[in-house]
């Protein structure tokens, strides 16, 4: 049992953190979103530790002794903490999924273009390199920043 805890506890802090990192190296609603998820993260390692941990000790004294007379309580108690700290692990788990599902477009290695009559397109920034009427623009880090950022129209 032993094992069981330290195992739980790198889990634990490894998504907190890895949670934080990724809302300290994205922008916008995604910064916002890892932040989230990271302290949903940490309010389910802190009720754990807290709540449940603490009550496992003292269930774990009814098997040398007997249950205590506000056994059903204690119980009820361990119950809602689980149920909290499920309800929190879930959302930071589905939040850090939508994030996942999202961040597909905004590392796609084109340039998002508008053209006539509301159709868009991705151009490569090799497209735009070979002169090909358009230019996308060139920040210094990725090749553009987010999908719905058009590339600019090079001056005649």
């Amino acid at each position: 049992m032993k094992m069981n805890g330290i195992t739980m506890q790198a889990a634990m802090a490894v998504s907190i953190l890895s949670s934080l990192a990724l809302a300290a190296f994205t922008r916008g609603r995604a910064r916002l979103v890892a932040g989230s998820a990271g302290m949903l993260a940490l309010a389910s390692f802190l009720t754990t530790r807290f709540g449940n941990v603490p009550i496992n000790g003292r269930i774990k004294e009814w098997a040398r002794t007997s249950a205590s007379a506000d056994h059903a309580e204690v119980l009820r108690r361990w119950e809602l903490f689980n149920d909290l700290r499920t309800l929190t692990a879930v959302a930071a788990f589905v939040l850090l999924i939508a994030l996942s599902l999202g961040q597909q477009k905004v590392f796609s290695p084109g340039c998002h273009i508008r053209l006539a009559g509301g159709v868009s397109a991705v151009r490569t920034r090799a497209d735009a390199d070979r002169g090909r009427g358009r230019s996308c623009p060139r920040p210094t880090a990725p090749a553009c920043p987010t999908p719905s950022r058009p590339c600019r129209t090079s001056a005649p």
